[in-house]
């Protein structure tokens, strides 16, 4: 059995690398059998107003936290093995990617499914397909911009299209 593995980072600013938060929700089956959340100091302390307006994680909510690679630890054995579900896949992978480059972290072999093209196809009629929208029209529960929220509803989003 696959694992499946939603997962959602927020940033600092425009530096991929910038990752401040990174929630995952994990499938087995057709179940969501864990989700998870972190909040992360990146490499520099450095935060795109704009984008603290989006998420609303300031500097000294993460001043104190983990770096990344103080975490991989306890996020990697999920992601091992695991085909990784985003929704925008592409923004999560190269802040991911991008992430792990900054730190020497060698990832594992990773296949990656979008849950924005996945609902494309699966509910064409939706006049846009931002979570936000695809959540609602789903009704799946959401608080946009928090990463473990935004993970569980990629996560529930692509159960739903199953």
């Amino acid at each position: 059995m696959t694992r499946i593995v939603a997962i959602d980072f927020e940033t600092a600013n425009y530096n991929a690398h910038s990752a401040i938060a990174v929630g995952i929700a994990v499938i087995e089956g057709y179940e969501i059998i864990a989700d998870k959340s972190w909040l992360i100091r990146p490499p520099r302390m450095s935060f795109t107003p704009a984008f603290i307006d989006i998420h609303g994680i300031h500097p000294e909510d993460v001043k104190d936290k983990p770096q990344f690679p103080d975490i991989w630890n306890e996020l990697e054995p999920y992601l091992q093995g695991a085909k990784m579900v985003a929704h925008n896949a592409m923004f999560d992978r190269r802040v991911l990617e991008a992430t792990a480059q900054h730190y020497e972290i060698i990832l594992p072999s990773m296949e990656w499914i979008c849950t924005v093209q996945i609902s494309r196809r699966r509910w064409p009629d939706l006049p846009r397909h931002k979570l936000n929208i695809v959540c609602e029209h789903l009704q799946i529960p959401l608080n946009h911009h928090d990463a473990g929220s935004d993970a569980l509803a990629a996560a529930k989003i692509y159960l739903a299209s199953q």
